[in-house]
């Protein structure tokens, strides 16, 4: 019982779920697989991770019909879209926002992106083609959402920098947008 509580508490360090992905995060740990779909135009979209170094995505996990998060974070990307083109804007980052409901389609995620001001190109609304690959995505980084009875889900829903590579470089709180923004920034001139 010892061994798997100091497992599961990552040495006694992390008591909270949240606190578990962060240390994971920081050791490196977390990895996000690569991932094919289709983006809010109904054009085929593969994830810019894992296709070697060049690239930086702030990917966010949302479903369409949701009044609470997803809300929040769609204003939270519209703001960093709007920072982002302020800047001169870098070429290697993109903003993505992946769909984790199997009935959000091309047209769910079409309104979702009008709603929000996604300007294609940079920021990408997508869902998966596949749900195993879905499942696979949510499971290596650690995204839990549990459908909550009512048709909808509850969802832990952070701003992931992942790199080129697929290793997640940080985790951050949708109100920390302009963190998760600026570190995007300074991997993106890495490369």
């Amino acid at each position: 019982m010892g061994a798997a509580l100091r497992s599961l508490t990552l040495d006694f360090e992390a008591w909270t779920f949240e606190d578990r992905r962060q240390a994971l995060a920081a050791q490196g740990r977390l990895v996000a697989v690569p991932v094919t779909g289709q983006d809010q135009s109904g054009q085929p979209w593969a994830s810019p991770w894992g296709q070697g170094a060049g690239t930086v995505a702030i990917v966010d996990f949302i479903y369409t019909r949701c009044e609470t998060v997803c809300t929040a974070l769609g204003g939270t990307y519209a703001q960093m879209q709007a920072a982002w083109l302020e800047q001169t804007p870098a070429p290697s980052l993109q903003l993505v926002s992946i769909s984790f409901d199997d009935r959000d389609d091309v047209a769910a995620l079409g309104q979702y992106a009008r709603l929000h001001r996604a300007i294609p190109g940079l920021w990408q609304v997508v869902r998966l083609d596949r749900r195993a690959d879905r499942q696979a995505l949510l499971r290596a980084l650690g995204v839990v959402a549990i459908p909550d009875g009512l048709g909808g889900y509850t969802h832990n829903g952070a701003l992931h920098v992942v790199d080129g590579e697929g290793h997640v470089q940080g985790l951050f709180d949708y109100a920390d947008w302009r963190e998760a923004l600026a570190l995007a920034r300074r991997l993106g001139a890495r490369t």
